[in-house]
């Protein structure tokens, strides 16, 4: 294999990783999201629960899950071009 040919696959591989993670930060951020919109709705008398520091922790990581998965259902390995 060439050095070009190798940094190109390096360089194909961190792209594909950068994009997971991403993803991962993105869905934790919209979750996070969610939990202010929470925070909200009880400021203004609407009943919902109190959410901890762990509860949002939960929270932040589903949605980071998610986010990934559905990254790695639509981009599963770093396309290698021939």
């Amino acid at each position: 294999m060439s050095e070009e040919t190798r940094q190109q696959l390096v360089r194909t591989a961190l792209l594909w990783l950068y994009g997971l993670v991403s993803g991962f930060i993105g869905g934790g951020a919209t979750a996070l999201v969610s939990w202010l919109g929470m925070a909200g709705a009880k400021s203004v008398g609407v009943n919902v629960p109190d959410l901890n520091l762990q509860a949002v922790g939960i929270i932040f990581l589903s949605g980071g899950i998610m986010a990934a998965a559905a990254y790695l259902k639509q981009s599963p390995l770093p396309k290698i071009e021939s």
